[in-house]
C-alpha cells in the first residue's frame, strides 16, 4: 500500500520543480543546523528549497522529466539531500553557497582531508589532563598564567590518515575545526545540464580562463588575418608594415618608401665601389 504522506511529499517536490526555470540538486550533509538555516535566508529571496529524502526528490524529479538529475542523485553515496528551483542565474547561486563555507569539527573514524595541525599559541584551557593527552600525541606544550600553551605547531594527523578518537576528542576540546563544507551542488538543469565541477568552480577561475582564451583567440585572429573589429586595427598596421618591407626589398618606389630605397641603393653602390676599387688596386 502507497503511504500517503510520501505520496504527499512527493507532489510537495514537484510543486518546487514547477516554480523555476532551472532546478537543481545539492549536497548539504554535515553542516550544522545554524549554519544550513544562514545560508538559506541568504537565498530564499532567489530559490525555491526544500531538504527531502533522497529517494522521494529521486521520483519527482523522474515524474517531473529531470532523469537526467535524479540519475546524477543516485550515483551520490553520502548525502543529505536538498531540491531546489529557481528563475535565477544557478551560477549566481552557486556563487552564494561557495561564499558560505562553514568550519566543523572532524569526527573519529574519518579521514584527514588535509594535514591536521595544532596551532601554536595560549589556548583557553587550564591546566588539566588535556595537557597529557597533548604530550601523549607529542604536542608540546607549557603553562602560561594557568593555561595551557602549544610551543609550536604541531601536525597531529597528516593528509589521508583516519581520525584516531583520542585527537578528536582533543580537537573537539581546543575548539579546532579542520573540516570545511559547502552547500555542494550536485547538477542543475535549464535549457542546459550543468555537472558538479562545473557549478563548483569559482567563478573568478572562469574568469581568468576566459581571459587566457581570449588573449590566445586574439593572437590566432592577428597570425590568420581573420578580419574583426577587435583587431582589425592591428591588421591594417602589420599589413602596412609588411607591404612596406616588401616595397623596399623589390625596389618599388613610392612616396613612402623612396627614401629607404635611396639609402639602400646608396649603400649597394657604395660596396660595389670599395669591391671594384679593391680588385683595380690589386691588379695594379
Amino acid at each position: 500500500m502507497v503511504n500517503p504522506s510520501k505520496v504527499e511529499e512527493v507532489n510537495r517536490l514537484k510543486d518546487i520543480i514547477k516554480k523555476g526555470k532551472t532546478v537543481a540538486i545539492a549536497n548539504i550533509r554535515g553542516i550544522p543546523t545554524r549554519d544550513l538555516q544562514r545560508i538559506r535566508k541568504e537565498v530564499r529571496n532567489l530559490a525555491n528549497m526544500r531538504v527531502s529524502k533522497k529517494r522521494l526528490i529521486i521520483r519527482a524529479l523522474k515524474e517531473t522529466g529531470y532523469e537526467d538529475l535524479a540519475n546524477e542523485l543516485e550515483k551520490e553515496k553520502e548525502v543529505t539531500a536538498l531540491l531546489l528551483s529557481t528563475n535565477e542565474n544557478i551560477f549566481k547561486i552557486a556563487k552564494i553557497f561557495m561564499e558560505h563555507k562553514v568550519n566543523v569539527p572532524i569526527k573519529a573514524g574519518e579521514i584527514a582531508p588535509k594535514d591536521i595541525v595544532i596551532p601554536k599559541g595560549i589556548t583557553n584551557i587550564p591546566v588539566g589532563p588535556i595537557q597529557t593527552e597533548l604530550r601523549a600525541l607529542g604536542v608540546k606544550t607549557k603553562v602560561t598564567s594557568g593555561k595551557i600553551e602549544i610551543v609550536e605547531d604541531a601536525v597531529v594527523v597528516k593528509e589521508g590518515e583516519i581520525v584516531s578518537p583520542k585527537v578528536a576528542n582533543v580537537l573537539q576540546t581546543l575548539g579546532i575545526k579542520p573540516i570545511e563544507r559547502q552547500v555542494t551542488l550536485i547538477a542543475a538543469k535549464d535549457e542546459v545540464f550543468y555537472d558538479k565541477q562545473i557549478l563548483n568552480t569559482p567563478l573568478d577561475l572562469y574568469i581568468e580562463q576566459l581571459k587566457d582564451a581570449y588573449i590566445k583567440a586574439r593572437g590566432l585572429a592577428i597570425e590568420l588575418a581573420i578580419p574583426t573589429k577587435e583587431i582589425i586595427d592591428e591588421l591594417l598596421i602589420k599589413a602596412h608594415r609588411s607591404s612596406i618591407g616588401l616595397a623596399i626589398e623589390l625596389g618599388i618606389p613610392s612616396k613612402e618608401v623612396i627614401d629607404q630605397i635611396l639609402i639602400r641603393a646608396e649603400n649597394a653602390a657604395k660596396l660595389l665601389y670599395d669591391e671594384i676599387k679593391d680588385k683595380i688596386e690589386n691588379s695594379q
